[in-house]
């Protein structure tokens, strides 16, 4: 057997399409039941989805939506399909070739919580099961669970840190039953004990305080569900490195010490960029695919007997862009374990490394330092930072400028239209969310608007931080309601997840003798959703995020500094009207 091992990771964006829900709320509870509204409020947001037509083709089979979120979710079933084959394919040649004595993941996934949901949704509305073969598909092993956090939000552009929190946890909360059962698995079959878990940073959007909060709330739910040897794993580009040398950083086991003494380490699997840009997008064949990755080889390392890695990380909905790339990929991973090559996840190529089954080189695991405010797919390749995103040409630097023009095609009536893709709408776009997110917010102790004082003030205490500590339990707990049927599937009851057990048991928390009135959980949820909704909107909404419409006002020209697109003590509600 080669001692290379391809490693993939496919990542599901964040479902589209969604512009309002449906819920009509009263204006006064006096005469209200609001039993009935508790009830009503308990059940996960209904959004009225925009309508429009996409078809694609997968293979030989032809995938229609209402629009591109119903595509993809219809597409998951093809995909799904795509995956069992190649599990049929590669099953015994693992077992008897390979000498694994079981299945052993050949890629890992991530998948959005409003994704997973919207899947079961569609369930019902087509009488499939798509959501329980996914699961059946993390829980054997045939592929890995990622960990990622809800609405796909780039985490350095996350202002305050409690609320970053509160996303990890709620992230952690919802993906944990998916990746117990896993572990239980590969515990079971491989004998591995080691409980490493990916994450999958949205966009691998990397700062040092976002990866300090991820991992120490990684730890603290691994001590609360009681795990032992938890490790992290996350997934970054390789130009994200302070290092340059890109053979060794694809093939090492890598780690990023989060302390002086390196007691604490998060392992890093890099891709090659424009590796993957190439396979998503140069549509190669089965053959030049195979060459390419076999070309990784290196004839020293497996004379020295030292298991080394290439990653190749791509969207899950690339598998869609042609005919022939979901039957190629399918090919491609097949002929690999045929010729000696075991494709795996990269949580199991570091698990093995930790436990020493995988031959690690002197050198291993090798240290790197990663550059600060960066993220995968920024547009400078020389320069990365989170530029692509803010709309400037770079996020870390001094002077912020305005990026340059990036030119895309719409289609219109009369065909495709090129138009000019100017960058400076993101910049007003950004501060309206921000402002937006921070009104609705507000503080726990400032007088005035805010979700965060009307839900401190249904906790009937003056102790500061136990009212900070229940208003998040209840925050976190009312993920349990926005993803109602997907906790159903995991233990959970209907009645455990109702606003009558769910807002007593958290913002009454440790206060004895202490009540909630019906009016009371009302308002209580009614908070809650409102909190969470701009945080929905912070995140991204798919790929088209990066290319999307810019303002009606005229664009500055490329270089041009934001204060000459921002007039001084232009009114913040002028900026979000220009944006849109």
């Amino acid at each position: 057997m080669n001692l290379l091992h391809p490693i993939y990771h496919a990542h599901g964006y964040h479902i589209g399409s969604r512009t309002d829900i449906e819920r009509i709320l009263p204006a006064d509870l006096a005469n209200e039941d609001c039993d009935l509204l508790i009830d009503d409020l308990s059940e996960p947001p209904r959004f009225i989805e925009r309508l429009a037509p996409v078809t694609t083709q997968i293979g030989k089979e032809t995938v229609r939506g209402r629009n591109s979120t119903e595509l993809m979710v219809k597409s998951l079933r093809v995909i799904e399909q795509l995956v069992a084959r190649i599990t049929l394919s590669i099953h015994q040649i693992v077992q008897s070739k390979l000498g694994e004595r079981g299945m052993v993941p050949f890629m890992s996934l991530d998948l959005d919580a409003d994704t997973l949901h919207r899947i079961i949704e569609m369930d019902y509305e087509l009488g499939e099961n798509i959501y329980g073969k996914i699961l059946d598909l993390l829980r054997s092993g045939v592929v890995a669970p990622c960990l990622t956090t809800p609405f796909q939000i780039i985490l350095p552009l996350f202002e305050r840190e409690e609320d970053l929190r509160l996303l990890v946890r709620i992230g952690l909360n919802f993906y944990w039953p998916i990746v117990a059962r896993y572990h239980r698995f590969v515990s079971k079959v491989h004998n591995e004990q080691a409980f490493v878990v990916s994450f999958w940073l949205p966009e691998a959007g990397y700062s040092t305080r976002a990866l300090e909060i991820v991992h120490e709330e990684f730890i603290r739910k691994c001590k609360e569900e009681k795990v032992s040897q938890p490790h992290l794993v996350i997934l970054l580009d390789q130009q994200q490195s302070v290092e340059r040398n890109g053979d060794s950083l694809m093939k090492s086991w890598n780690v990023v010490p989060l302390d002086s003494r390196g007691n604490r380490t998060v392992s890093v699997v890099f891709r090659d960029r424009t590796f993957s840009d190439w396979v998503t997008y140069s549509n190669p064949s089965v053959k030049k695919l195979l060459d390419r990755t076999i070309a990784k080889a290196d004839s020293d390392l497996n004379a020295q007997k030292i298991d080394y890695c290439w990653a190749h990380f791509q969207d899950l909905h690339a598998l869609c862009f042609n005919p022939k790339t979901a039957p190629n990929f399918e090919q491609e991973i097949v002929k690999l374990t045929e010729l000696g090559y075991l494709p795996v996840s990269p949580d199991v190529f570091v698990r093995r490394k930790l436990l020493g089954r995988y031959g690690c080189g002197t050198d291993e695991p090798q240290t790197v330092q990663l550059k600060e405010r960066t993220a995968c797919r920024d547009w400078h390749l020389n320069n990365i930072s989170l530029g692509r995103w803010e709309g400037l040409l770079d996020s870390n630097g001094q002077t912020k400028i305005v990026d340059e023009n990036h030119p895309y095609f719409r289609q219109t009536r009369n065909g495709r239209r090129e138009e000019p893709g100017p960058q400076c709408w993101k910049i007003a776009f950004n501060r309206m969310i921000r402002n937006c997110f921070e009104t609705v917010r507000g503080e726990y102790d400032r007088p005035g608007p805010g979700m965060l004082r009307v839900l401190a003030d249904l906790v009937p205490t003056s102790n500061k931080r136990i009212k900070h500590q229940n208003v998040e339990r209840f925050l976190i707990a009312y993920a349990y309601v926005y993803w109602r049927e997907h906790f159903l599937n995991f233990d959970m009851s209907e009645s455990d997840l109702n606003l009558h057990v769910l807002a007593p048991e958290t913002l009454l928390h440790g206060l004895r003798g202490a009540e909630l009135t019906d009016e009371q959980i009302v308002v209580a949820a009614v908070a809650a959703q409102a909190y969470h909704l701009p945080v929905r909107r912070h995140g991204l909404s798919g790929p088209g995020q990066r290319h999307s419409r810019p303002p009606l006002a005229g664009p500055p020209r490329d270089g041009a500094a934001i204060g000459e697109f921002l007039p001084r003590g232009t009114d913040r509600v002028q900026i979000g009207l220009r944006a849109l």
